[in-house]
């Protein structure tokens, strides 16, 4: 079995002999996800499918032939994806705050830097004053 696009690989196991394929079940697990997408007038609704799997190796089954089985569930959990334009005010608002935050801490490590620097400097002159 090869999904080379889903990355999924798997080989039929056999028995010491060689001969005997060893007796196995595949579970193939799918979860089918609601999706609202909102683009100005257009809503689109789409399902978006999350699956996985796993083999098991039972020696308790009777006869060589794989067992397949699957499990598919619509999961309660919806998701609502909604695209909304910001305006040029709310960019430029923005703006100013990312550019006011650097400019604080920009203050705030040089002011820790100025007086460390001091403080080294006034201990190595010996002028440094406790207070």
């Amino acid at each position: 079995m090869e999904h080379p696009c889903d990355g999924i690989s798997y080989k039929q196991e056999y028995e010491e002999d060689g001969k005997t394929i060893k007796p196995s079940k595949t579970n193939f697990y799918m979860v089918a996800v609601p999706s609202y997408f909102e683009k100005g007038f257009f809503k689109y609704h789409v399902y978006q499918l999350i699956s996985s799997f796993e083999t098991t190796h039972d020696p308790q089954m009777v006869g060589p032939d794989p067992i397949l089985m699957f499990n598919f569930e619509f999961s309660p959990i919806t998701e609502h994806i909604n695209q909304n334009k910001q305006g040029v005010i709310e960019f430029l608002i923005s703006i100013c705050a990312i550019i006011g935050g650097v400019y604080t801490i920009a203050g705030i490590v040089d002011s820790v830097i100025h007086r460390s620097v001091s403080y080294v400097f006034k201990s190595s002159i010996g002028k440094l004053e406790w207070k």
